[in-house]
C-alpha cells in the first residue's frame, strides 16, 4: 500500500512522478509559488470542496432523520434500530416524513378543548 503524505491529503494532489517517467510538479515547489503569489489557499479549494460536499450530502440525511422521528403520527416514527440502520447505511433508502408534531400546535389545541365548555356550540 502507497504512503500519502500529510500534504498529498491536505492538497488532494500526488507528490510523485507519472509511470512515463515524466516527473509531475514536485508538490512542494507548487505550494511555494502559490504561497509566494497569494494563492496558498487554492491549494486547498479542492479538499475543501470535498469536504462541504459530504457535510452537505450528511447534514441533508441527518435532518431527514430527524424528521422522521418527530412526525406527528407516533405509530410512523421509525424505532431506535431503525435510526442507527439509518444512520450507518448508506445504501438505506428513507421514507418521506410525514408532518411533524408541533408542541405549540398541541397546546393551543389543549387549551382551546379546556376553555371551551363541553354543550356549548361555537
Amino acid at each position: 500500500m502507497e504512503k500519502l503524505s500529510l500534504d498529498d491529503i491536505i492538497t488532494g494532489r500526488k507528490n510523485s512522478s507519472s509511470d512515463h517517467g515524466e516527473v509531475q510538479e514536485c508538490l512542494l515547489t507548487s505550494t511555494w509559488d502559490s504561497w509566494n503569489q497569494g494563492r496558498a489557499v487554492n491549494l486547498l479549494v479542492p479538499v475543501l470542496t470535498r469536504f462541504l460536499q459530504e457535510v452537505m450530502r450528511l447534514s441533508d440525511i441527518y435532518v431527514h432523520i430527524g424528521l422522521l422521528c418527530v412526525q406527528e403520527n407516533v405509530e410512523d416514527r421509525p424505532i431506535m434500530d431503525s435510526v442507527i440502520m439509518m444512520l450507518s447505511s448508506n445504501s438505506f433508502i428513507l421514507p418521506v416524513p410525514s408532518r411533524p408534531a408541533y408542541f405549540i400546535h398541541s397546546i393551543h389545541a389543549y387549551y382551546n378543548k379546556s376553555l371551551v365548555p363541553q354543550n356549548s356550540k361555537i
